[in-house]
């Protein structure tokens, strides 16, 4: 069970939180009619120290009916931001693609990055990678597989970065009763190396859009499920991704700010 659920099931809920603010006050400075005007204890705020296995008394209810009521609402309102939010970014990255010389391009053929994710590798051919007994054990077949794929490769600047060359090293010299010889083990690990780059082709701005896309849409759906956590309200990140990508504001709407606590000068 989430570390959520469990608190406030078994402990209590907590601050409950509209429009990332505490409960509001009225005209007359209550925040219900039972407490009295500013009011200023915790539960007339908003607090609520009880839990849902014991249950919510009355004032607490209707507190977290107001944030569970807010994560309605910006279910139906905030799915649609994200949806054209994504349209727009789609829009405007659909020209980026990997060239054939590895590097990423705009429209016009501006290079956008000298090498694609800087390392110019498509996490999705990773798998075995930096798994080096699998390929020792099966080097035969993989040589042969990577081969024919491949062909004998050409020192297109592509080689192997230092950090996976000396794991490699390391790995056999770790593993001397394998009886690998280093060359041809680090000839075969450049032949994987060589086939887990990125395609040229790749449409890799598409792919970037609905890796934004995808995520903002999810935060928004999820966020009537934690009603009125405050540290849980992530639909304050659509307006914020808005502002970046689409209106570029002075005054941003969810200012936040970043208190650094120093050793010995804070208690």
């Amino acid at each position: 069970m989430d570390k959520v659920n469990f608190q406030q099931i078994s402990s209590f809920l907590g601050q409950q939180e509209l429009e990332g603010k505490r409960v509001p006050r009225m005209v007359s400075g209550k925040t219900l009619p039972c407490f009295h005007s500013w009011d200023w204890a915790a539960r007339a705020g908003g607090f609520i120290s009880d839990r849902f296995l014991s249950g919510l008394r009355p004032q607490e209810y209707y507190f977290h009916c107001m944030a569970g009521r807010e994560g309605l609402v910006d279910t139906a309102v905030k799915t649609s931001r994200s949806g054209y939010l994504q349209r727009c970014l789609i829009k405007n990255l659909e020209c980026l693609k990997i060239r054939y010389d590895h590097t990423v391009r705009d429209a016009d053929g501006s290079i956008v990055q000298f090498n694609y994710g800087e390392d110019g590798i498509d996490v999705h051919q990773t798998s075995f990678v930096e798994k080096f007994e699998a390929l020792a054990l099966n080097r035969d077949v993989m040589s042969e597989k990577l081969s024919y794929q491949l062909g004998e490769p050409d020192d297109s600047g592509k080689v192997l970065p230092d950090g996976l060359r000396d794991k490699a090293v390391q790995f056999i010299k770790n593993n001397r009763y394998m009886k690998i010889k280093t060359k041809n083990f680090l000839k075969l690990f450049n032949l994987k190396f060589l086939s887990s780059l990125a395609q040229p082709g790749e449409p890799v701005g598409v792919l970037a859009a609905q890796s934004v896309g995808e995520p903002s849409t999810q935060m928004t759906l999820n966020t009537f499920h934690l009603a009125g956590r405050g540290e849980m309200n992530v639909t304050l990140g659509i307006p914020r991704l808005q502002e970046i990508l689409m209106t570029a504001s002075v005054d941003i709407k969810t200012p936040v700010m970043t208190c650094p606590l120093h050793k010995g000068k804070t208690k």
